[in-house]
């Protein structure tokens, strides 16, 4: 009878532990973290992991994220919460894909000329938004990108180095 007790109290003792772990586990999920948008409203480009850096020095802020075949990059000035003009400067967008032409792959680089980028989140550990902007890749093509939405979480860095 004494090793029953001890055995149910024991057992009773890894529920309690193990239901309060799967509780706490339930609260806390992990931060989804992506870049998404519809490049010339006939795709939609999806990018998962994308790493966002905030200067300490100015509170620029940079989001880059890359896959095999393809790179966006978003920039932001003074980061806080609020629309930031393309065309004025406050932001700066870049989207490069591959494009297939009669000589073979060429990397499309639409640098956005208008736009706007609007940080809807903006605390110590994450930043999310949405933006929209139209652009020119390299041939002189204007390609419009909508519906763009972001969230990631950021380190802090003396200075950020963007590529525009």
């Amino acid at each position: 009878m004494k090793y029953l007790k001890v055995s149910l109290f024991l057992l009773a003792a890894l529920v309690t532990v193990g239901l309060s772990a799967c509780k706490k586990m339930a609260n806390t999920p992990p931060a989804a973290t992506f870049v998404q948008f519809n490049y010339d409203s006939t795709t939609t480009v999806q990018f998962l992991k994308p790493v966002g850096t905030y200067a300490t020095s100015n509170g620029e802020f940079q989001l880059l994220v890359n896959n095999s075949t393809s790179t966006f990059e978003l920039f932001v000035s003074n980061l806080t919460g609020g629309t930031f003009d393309v065309a004025s400067g406050q932001a700066a967008i870049i989207y490069a894909s591959p494009a297939t032409t009669g000589s073979g792959n060429l990397i499309n680089v639409s640098s956005a000329t208008s736009g706007t980028v609007v940080i809807t989140t903006y605390s110590t550990t994450e930043v999310a938004g949405t933006f929209s902007f139209s652009g020119k890749d390299v041939a002189g093509n204007t390609y419009k990108v909508t519906s763009g939405t972001f969230t990631t979480t950021y380190s802090k860095a003396s200075t950020v180095d963007y590529f525009f």
